[in-house]
Order: structure tokens, then C-alpha cells, then sequence
């Protein structure tokens, strides 16, 4: 499967777990992207992301992975 995402899977887990328990410990975006940074000192993701990567985790099969794109054949040209 590809992944194209500039985050490795561990970063997204640990960002799609606090996102996930936001309600229960009450965190804010901001404080989660703050951890996020400060775990591992790179630029967290924007919290359109976060959500959206959530919203793809709990939705789907529950895979932090990119799905496996499909490809466009070219059309062969016979002469």
C-alpha cells in the first residue's frame, strides 16, 4: 500500500488518538499540536487535517495508511 502522507504512521496515531479522546480530557486543537510538536519537533498537522484524518481512520476500516490509489492506463497506439 502507498503512503504519500509526510507523517509516519506512528505521528498519525498518536495525533488520531488525541484527537479521538478530545472530549473526554478536554483538550483543544491548539494543545494537541502543541504535544504534537513537542513529541516529535515537527510541524503538526492543521486541525482541518487532524479532523479529516479522524473522520477517514473511524470511517473506513480504521487504517491511518493512504489507500492504495488507481492507476490511469494510457491507451496503446498501434501502428
Amino acid at each position: 500500500m502507498a503512503d504519500a502522507s509526510i507523517y509516519t504512521i506512528e505521528e498519525r496515531l498518536i495525533d488520531n488518538v488525541c484527537v479521538h479522546e478530545k472530549q473526554r480530557t478536554g483538550e483543544m486543537y491548539e494543545e494537541i499540536r502543541e504535544n504534537f510538536f513537542l513529541r516529535f519537533n515537527k510541524a503538526a498537522p492543521s486541525e482541518a487535517n487532524l479532523r479529516k484524518l479522524r473522520k477517514k481512520t473511524f470511517s473506513t476500516a480504521g487504517s491511518v495508511l493512504d489507500a492504495k490509489c488507481s492507476a490511469r492506463y494510457k491507451k496503446k497506439i498501434c501502428r
